[in-house]
């Protein structure tokens, strides 16, 4: 798989406040295109079942991208990745996570990357 496709999948490890914003705006299209294809579904008498198919696989794209950010988000601020269970606020909840500045450092759920150590200067 390539190596991207698992670092958008991957649970584990740490992200950036600007690799989290980057992740949540990525997942504005496939948010998109779900919309789409539940109004394309809707827009006739019967539910046409290709697109509701398509709607309901964008929606697990889409959960999986940002449920994997939120989770290394948590895991950057040294807090544990089972914190979305109480994420019964959504949006705003989203938007907080993505504020404050991770641990300095290598905390329990591994060292900053590279690129985090030279932004954080």
């Amino acid at each position: 798989m390539n190596e991207h496709v698992k670092k958008f999948l991957s649970f584990n490890g740490r992200i950036s406040r600007s690799t989290y914003w980057a992740i949540i705006g990525i997942s504005i299209l496939p948010g998109v295109l779900k919309i789409f294809f539940l109004v394309m579904a809707f827009r006739e008498e019967s539910i046409y079942p290709p697109y509701v198919f398509l709607s309901v696989f964008c929606w697990c794209i889409l959960a999986v991208m940002q449920l994997s950010a939120f989770i290394r988000r948590l895991h950057d601020m040294n807090k544990s990745g089972w914190l979305w269970l109480f994420c019964v606020f959504g949006l705003p909840f989203y938007i907080i996570i993505g504020i404050p500045k991770g641990t300095q450092g290598a905390n329990r759920f591994g060292d900053i990357t590279d690129r985090q150590r030279l932004l954080s200067r």
